[in-house]
This record gives structure tokens, C-alpha cells and sequence, in this order.
């Protein structure tokens, strides 16, 4: 009954115009969400529903299985955007939108590019752990950043699961 009162609660908002529904981190989604999914996407077929899923090409996920059920069943709908990680020097520069590369000392810099792996959320949580830490802070006069410790050391932990779990912590 809980699937059926939610398909019809999507057909509504479809009904009075264009939805887009998106699924970020679906590769943590359990078995009945996922099902859940199943059971709403057919509606693409009548009414102006972009369902957008985002998830890690991990065999293992429950998402496997729901990538080969869109696949199969919708073909015709689907459209897939395969995100590969991004270079050191595309990780250099998101780092520079972040904050200004120049106020780090370069082995800090080479340090976050290396641990975030490619990865521009991880290297975005490195960044706001920093900023958590009091290790970079804005400029009271201008609303730059400037690095509070010049022999600031990466002492975060390895990877990004992590790292979020010690700010939540924290």
C-alpha cells in the first residue's frame, strides 16, 4: 500500500507539470527503496518525469541490479553519464575555486590533490575540514582565506567514509 500511495503521490506532482526526482549516493540505497524506484519509473513511459540516479559503477551495490533492470526495461529512456576522476591538474584547479591555491605551501596542496583521489566531494570535505580544524580562515579585512598554520599537516583520515564520520564527531 506504501508503494502504491507513493506512485500516486509522483503521478500528481506530475499531473501539474515537469518533476525531476534525484537520487544521489544511490549505491547506499537498501533492497526497498530501490524497489520502490522500480515500482514509480514506469511512469516516465505517460507523464514528464526525469528520474535522475547517481551511483558508483560498483558491481557488488544493489545498484548493479537496478542498472541492468533500467536497461533492460527502459532502453529507450535511459541515458548514462559515466563521471571519471578527476586529473591532479583538475583537482588543482577545483582546489583554486575553493580557496586560493597560493596561501598553502605546496606540499599541503600536493597532499589534499593526492588523498582526494580524483574525487571533487572528497576534496571539497578535506577543504571544509580544514577550515573546521581553524587551519584556514577567512581574512577579517578582504573575506580571503589565509592558512593559520604554515606547517599545517593533512592528518585526516584516509578516506572520505571516514573523514566525514570525525566532522560529524567533531
Amino acid at each position: 500500500q506504501f508503494f502504491h500511495v507513493i506512485r500516486n503521490w509522483v503521478a500528481a506532482l506530475a499531473k501539474q507539470g515537469p518533476v525531476i526526482f534525484v537520487f544521489t549516493e544511490a549505491h547506499w540505497a537498501d533492497g526497498a527503496s530501490l524497489a520502490l524506484l522500480k515500482h514509480c519509473l514506469d511512469l516516465c513511459e505517460q507523464l514528464p518525469i526525469l528520474w535522475m540516479i547517481v551511483y558508483r559503477p560498483d558491481p557488488t551495490a544493489r545498484t548493479w541490479n537496478f542498472k541492468h533492470y533500467v536497461e533492460t526495461d527502459f532502453p529507450h529512456r535511459l541515458s548514462s553519464i559515466e563521471l571519471t576522476p578527476l586529473s591532479n591538474a583538475e583537482s588543482k584547479t577545483l582546489l583554486g575555486y575553493l580557496i586560493d591555491p597560493n596561501i598553502l605551501p605546496t606540499p599541503l596542496q600536493a597532499d589534499i590533490v593526492t588523498r582526494s583521489e580524483g574525487n571533487p566531494y572528497y576534496l571539497a570535505a578535506i577543504v571544509r575540514s580544514l577550515i573546521d580544524r581553524g587551519i584556514l580562515a577567512r581574512h577579517s579585512n578582504n573575506g580571503g582565506w589565509k592558512i593559520t598554520q604554515s606547517d599545517a599537516i593533512l592528518d585526516l583520515p584516509t578516506s572520505l567514509i571516514n573523514l566525514l564520520s570525525a566532522r560529524i564527531a567533531r
